[in-house]
């Protein structure tokens, strides 16, 4: 098993045995086990996930250390109007947006972007 897999394991965990708690929140308490737990065993962590549930992306840039891994969002670009693009760099030029660090991105289905910090 790889780490990614223990990860959307613990996830869904969480999504799955918490009634009615948001994606968002889902991904929150999945990030704060993993935090508390790299405290605890003194290893750093890096955890820049995306996922989905067919009604909102959600997106996290969260690390224990600095600085963390990128993250940019796109929003309304020519090539790809009325979408939100996300990746790790900026793919092409544009007019991209670096996420905060330890920040939760949620964008909606009328493409409205919300920006949670952790």
């Amino acid at each position: 098993m790889t780490d990614s897999e223990h990860l959307f394991a613990l996830l869904l965990n969480e999504w799955h045995n918490s009634p009615g708690i948001s994606l968002e929140a889902a991904l929150h308490n999945t990030l704060a086990t993993v935090f508390d737990l790299a405290q605890l065993y003194q290893v750093s962590v890096g955890a820049n996930l995306i996922l989905a549930d067919g009604h909102r992306l959600v997106a996290s840039r969260f690390s224990n250390r600095s600085p963390a891994p990128s993250l940019y969002w796109l929003r309304d670009d020519p090539f790809f109007p009325e979408a939100v693009v996300i990746a790790s760099e900026p793919l092409f030029a544009g007019d991209w947006v670096a996420c905060p660090e330890r920040s939760i991105l949620s964008v909606g289905e009328d493409l409205d972007i919300q920006i949670q910090q952790f």
